[in-house]
């Protein structure tokens, strides 16, 4: 009886042996991913070629979701190695209640094969990947979306940024549409353009800021995207931006917000002709969120002065705070004044307000 005591012990024993084994081989997969994903952080933060920081971030997306497999692995080795060990539990509580081996023994040993299941069972919760509540893109075409924009960046221009290659792989990737812009924004009246495909997009952009409505406006302002296919039919909402985009031969805009933990800013996509709305704009969904890791990737650099306002808006807070004080007007009511001078001379909101202030200090 002892010797099937024996038998049953080490068979039991050697499959949990396997199943822990397993988990270990599992466990240093993770630690590998892990060092290798703090390496390609301290990589992103050093290198400063703009192909090399878009490098860096598709790279740290792929290890991201190697790491996830490989605790998942680990988790189901961990699973694996629970049963195992309940397995081996169920038998000596069985030799024992037949009477084939010591009971106090074989009790001690089913009792101790159960702790070490609960105890597979905790570390195996704690190897659960997070779970994003939005259904991610198809990896194939998700990552055809960052070769596009790899392959853009070394076509760029070398003194432009990340940015700019994000919104010509747009411009190439979502038919029916004439130009994209992406602009940092702010509270207040703080904008700054980082990128647009032609002057044409950067005037339309213009437009909206100096009118303070459009739906870039409202995309940055709710974080959901705002589509547009007839921009003829919002005159209601809009009417300045409407009536003077019109005139300038905008059809359609769609505006997709640049989403951190908060709304860093906005890509727009204006069009010639309205209608349909283009056939990739889920694809246009997805550049958007390449577009906000990108302008992440740079922020150790100027993008935290963009964002934060300086230089033209300088000069915007002070002709409002002047009219205001002239006027005897709100602030708000104040930057209604001011943007409706822009716009009934049709000029930008920067160039009025620095000719406010500089009539002024000539006075």
């Amino acid at each position: 009886m002892d010797k099937m005591t024996a038998t049953v012990t080490t068979a039991a024993q050697a499959g949990a042996e396997r199943a822990r084994s397993r988990a270990r081989a599992a466990g240093d997969r993770v630690r590998q991913l892990q060092n290798r994903r703090r390496e390609l952080a301290i990589r992103q933060r050093n290198r400063r070629s703009r192909v090399d920081k878009v490098k860096a971030v598709q790279d740290a997306k792929v290890i991201d979701e190697r790491a996830a497999t490989a605790l998942k692995s680990l988790r189901l080795s961990r699973l694996r190695s629970a049963a195992a060990h309940d397995s081996a539990a169920c038998v000596f509580e069985r030799v024992a209640e037949l009477g084939l081996g010591r009971g106090s023994t074989c009790r001690a040993q089913a009792a101790g094969h159960r702790a070490a299941a609960a105890a597979d069972r905790r570390r195996a919760a704690g190897c659960r990947a997070p779970q994003s509540t939005e259904t991610p893109p198809p990896a194939s075409r998700h990552d055809a979306l960052w070769h596009r924009v790899v392959h853009a960046a070394r076509r760029a221009d070398p003194s432009v940024g990340c940015a700019a290659a994000v919104a010509q792989a747009t411009l190439r990737t979502v038919p029916g549409v004439d130009a994209v812009v992406i602009t940092i924004r702010g509270d207040g009246l703080t904008q700054h353009e980082v990128a647009a495909t032609c002057e044409w997009g950067h005037r339309a952009e213009e437009l909206q800021y100096t009118t303070g409505e459009g739906p870039s406006v409202v995309a940055f302002t709710t974080g959901r995207p705002s589509a547009i296919p007839e921009l003829a039919g919002h005159g209601w909402e809009w009417p300045g931006f409407v009536d003077a985009a019109l005139d300038r031969g905008i059809g359609a805009v769609f505006s997709f917000p640049l989403v951190a933990t908060v709304p860093l800013g906005t890509m727009t996509l204006y069009c010639r002709s309205a209608g349909t709305p283009p056939a990739g704009l889920a694809d246009a969904w997805d550049l958007a969120g390449i577009a906000t890791a990108v302008l992440l990737a740079d922020a150790e650099s100027e993008l935290l002065e963009q964002i934060s306002g300086a230089g033209a808006h300088d000069d915007i807070n002070i002709a409002v705070g002047m009219l205001s004080a002239r006027d005897n007007l709100t602030g708000d009511q104040a930057l209604a004044s001011l943007r409706a001078k822009a716009f009934t001379s049709g000029r930008s909101l920067a160039l009025v307000a620095r000719e406010i202030v500089s009539r002024h200090l000539r006075d």
